[in-house]
């Protein structure tokens, strides 16, 4: 009767398999073992075993990936035991060890050192700036270069493709908008550890642009501003709303309006500092002044601000509030008895201090029965219309009345006596 007394001994002590490639399928044959006993019968069956869990082994010995093999391992080698084990009671069991070599293949991409880098500029920064510096590694052990794929439209962005330094233009000078950029920056691998193709990874670079006062505030439309009130009305009367731009950020481009004073002394007019809108601030009278010429300020809100000025025209318009006035309260004239129908022999002028339709005047006289004399409703000229002598005043005067008439809207009258 055989016992079990002998020890599963495998035909070599260390199994190897160099360069094989990462990317060999699991279940894939690697190599065999083979295991001797020197008892009979059952003593003498064996089955192999791996305490590793990368790899299977069948019953015959051979023995495959149980899983995707890692180059980047340390070493690049995998080492394991494999057991033989009798179907003795008790059993018996022998090991050997097995060294697996992976070979690279190009199955990882480059990584950053960084998913997301930040950084600032001030907007004046000039050529050559430092910007960044990117990193990424490929696992692999490729060489990595890099490109900005995207958000450089502007081309204000240089990048070393080699280094990963990102560096402001030099020439021409750039030009620098904020609030930011966000560059779009692309790693790829030279697939020199062997693969079907390069791979490639990507990372962004947010460049926050900090603002510098170097705007001052426009009036895009300062010079098609028109501005017109009309006279006599009450105090805060609209007048003109005006709008200024500042190219500038935040505070440095912030507007706020204002009118300035000349010698101290009010302008008339009030304007409101964040909306812009102009009104009265007295009532006018356009008989005294007919216009006024306004410097109108936009101020940005920087610690050192920055203004922009835009000089403004207000017209006073007329409106009828004054009466026509003759040049004399009396006149007197005297005519022969025999002088001729149709000859003017006197013009008695009126003026109106208003402007436009409101100064145009008209002339009439005082009703005479018969109408010995007439006048000229626009030039304000006498002239006789009926024979002189035939009248029936035995002291030969005429007393009768001029009336000198402005025109409509508000029509104003006055009388002199003649």
């Amino acid at each position: 009767m055989d016992e079990n007394d002998c020890t599963p001994e495998f035909l070599h002590s260390i199994y190897t398999r160099d360069n094989i490639p990462e990317s060999v399928a699991p279940g894939t044959s690697l190599l065999q073992v083979l295991a001797r006993d020197c008892d009979s019968g059952l003593n003498s069956e064996l089955s192999y075993l791996i305490p590793s869990g990368d790899f299977d082994i069948t019953s015959g010995g051979v023995v495959s990936p149980a899983r995707r093999l890692d180059y980047e391992r340390p070493n690049h080698i995998y080492e394991f035991v494999v057991v033989a084990v009798d179907a003795g009671t008790p059993p018996r069991t022998g090991t050997a060890s097995v060294r697996v070599r992976v070979a690279n293949t190009n199955d990882e991409v480059p990584v950053f050192s960084q998913s997301v880098y930040k950084t600032f500029l001030s907007e004046d920064a000039g050529p050559d700036t430092l910007v960044a510096i990117v990193h990424a590694n490929d696992p692999d052990g490729d060489a990595v270069s890099y490109a900005i794929t995207g958000g450089n439209e502007d081309s204000n962005f240089q990048l070393d493709n080699q280094k990963g330094i990102i560096k402001l233009r030099r020439s021409p000078p750039p030009r620098l908008r904020g609030p930011q950029y966000i560059l779009n920056i692309t790693a790829t691998d030279d697939n020199a550890s062997g693969g079907p193709y390069p791979l490639s990874s990507a990372a962004q670079v947010i460049v926050g642009i900090n603002d510098i006062n170097n705007n001052k505030p426009v009036f895009d439309e300062c010079q098609n501003y028109n501005a017109a009130v009309l006279e006599n009305q009450a105090p805060g009367t609209f007048v003109l709303q005006v709008e200024a731009h500042d190219a500038d950020m935040g505070v440095n481009g912030e507007v706020k309006y204002g009118i300035m004073h000349r010698d101290g002394v009010s302008s008339g007019f009030d304007i409101d500092s964040d909306t812009g809108v102009i009104t009265t601030a007295v009532s006018f009278d356009r008989e005294r002044q007919r216009e006024f010429t306004l410097s109108v300020t936009a101020t940005d809100q920087a610690e050192e601000p920055l203004i922009g000025i835009c000089q403004i025209t207000v017209l006073i318009l007329d409106q009828n509030d004054n009466d026509p006035k003759f040049e004399n309260s009396r006149y007197q004239y005297f005519l022969r008895e025999d002088t001729p129908v149709g000859t003017s022999f006197l013009r008695a002028a009126a003026h109106d201090d208003d402007q436009g339709s409101n100064a145009a005047i008209t002339y009439s006289l005082s009703n005479q029965k018969p109408a010995y004399l007439h006048i000229n409703p626009n030039t304000g000229w006498i002239y006789v219309n009926h024979p002189i002598s035939q009248v029936r005043n035995t002291a030969g005067v005429f007393h009768f009345k001029l009336s000198p008439t402005s025109q409509p809207p508000d029509q104003r009258a006055i009388n002199e006596e003649y």
